[in-house]
């Protein structure tokens, strides 16, 4: 009973430790809520002392024991698995730690044309009808601001959608165009 356990625990422990930075990772995309960062800190720290407890203690047993080897070998190799998705998911953060996701809307009773994204990154959006929204993705590369330039009804407008953004304070942010100049 107690080699089923010793056999068991190493993969356990990496199928756990995979579904938790899943569902964290999953959870920040989506929300990027702020406290979600020191929970997943506080989560990964944990993670990493019991991976590396168990590591240790499922290669000495496979040392020690020759019944259990390549089955304890097996699940450290498993474990070790898990080191490519942390710098993945550790990657997709820094992505979006420096990114604003930015939602514009359309809530005017008109086509909106010309639109212009500048500041942190330029984009460009050829049009917009009336109700309609489209999401971009901007670089946060330095400190910097957010504008906007459009026309509508062939006058030209502009906002500013964000004051100030700086590196590693990517957010997700929906703007409605035309309500003037108010940052999210």
């Amino acid at each position: 009973m107690k080699y089923l356990k010793k056999e068991r625990i190493g993969r356990t422990v990496a199928l756990l430790s995979f579904i938790i930075g899943s569902v964290l990772i999953g959870l920040f995309f989506f929300t990027e809520k702020a406290e979600l960062l020191l929970i997943g800190y506080i989560s990964v720290f944990l993670i990493v002392i019991v991976n590396i407890g168990v590591f240790i203690a499922s290669l000495v047993e496979a040392i020690n024991n020759r019944i259990l080897r390549k089955k304890l070998f097996l699940n450290i190799g498993i474990m070790l698995l898990n080191i490519p998705v942390a710098v993945f998911y550790f990657w997709i953060m820094l992505i979006l730690l420096n990114t604003i996701r930015l939602t514009l809307v359309n809530p005017t009773d008109s086509k909106l044309t010309d639109i212009n994204i500048s500041g942190c990154e330029s984009k460009m959006i050829d049009e917009l009808d009336p109700g309609e929204s489209k999401t971009v993705w901007i670089s946060i590369n330095n400190d910097c601001s957010v504008f906007l330039s459009f026309k509508e009804e062939g006058m030209e407008k502009s906002e500013i959608i964000i004051g100030y953004a700086t590196n590693m304070g990517g957010r997700k942010a929906k703007h409605k165009i035309g309500q003037g100049n108010r940052e999210l």
